[in-house]
């Protein structure tokens, strides 16, 4: 699994956690839907600041992200 596609499926594991859609978090964390769905798939790389704004948007830090190796 690539580094996106760990990011990608925490981030997808949160929002549900949190019974949001796509365009409810997306709405919050200031990105389009079909940027976040990119996001949650893990094939698109994003800037470390919007995925940022999407865990603060879903009230968590970066450190829930990391892995260990």
């Amino acid at each position: 699994m690539t580094d996106e596609e760990i990011i990608g499926a925490k981030i997808t594991e949160l929002r549900n956690d949190k019974n949001l859609t796509q365009e409810e978090l997306a709405t919050r964390a200031g990105i389009t839907r079909t940027h976040l769905g990119r996001i949650e798939s893990g094939k698109y790389s994003s800037r470390y600041g919007i995925i940022c704004n999407i865990l603060r948007a879903l009230g968590h830090k970066i450190e829930i992200v990391k892995v260990a190796e």
